[in-house]
């Protein structure tokens, strides 16, 4: 627990310095990364997201031998948006770095902009 910490106030420092460069594009080096990542991610999950669902169209968990079913109420809806109902949650969840990391960037260029 104490290592996540020190390592995440450790990236936050270093988005912090890179922030506080000339150039503005060095800031956005993580926030960028990190943006790429999760398309990655993402695009990776659709084009695999096919196999995890089963033939009746609902996405299955497998944990310790037991099946953990998506709800009836969602069979009648197309495989493909269902892999879409999945995959718009994970974009925003894996984004979440790049926000504070964004929010990190613009606060910083606000404060150290030139008067």
């Amino acid at each position: 627990m104490i290592i996540s910490l020190v390592l995440f106030a450790l990236v936050i420092w270093l988005q912090f310095y890179l922030s506080k460069k000339k150039s503005k594009w060095v800031g956005l080096v993580m926030p960028i990364c990190i943006f790429l990542t999760s398309v990655m991610v993402v695009i990776s999950f659709l084009a695999m997201g096919i196999d995890y669902l089963d033939s009746s169209g609902s996405m299955q968990s497998y944990e310790e031998d037991i099946i953990i079913q998506s709800p009836e109420s969602i069979a009648e809806i197309p495989k493909d948006t269902k892999i879409l109902m999945y995959a718009f949650p994970i974009f925003g969840i894996i984004n979440i770095p790049t926000l504070i990391f964004l929010v990190v960037y613009l606060i910083t260029r606000k404060i150290c902009r030139p008067q």
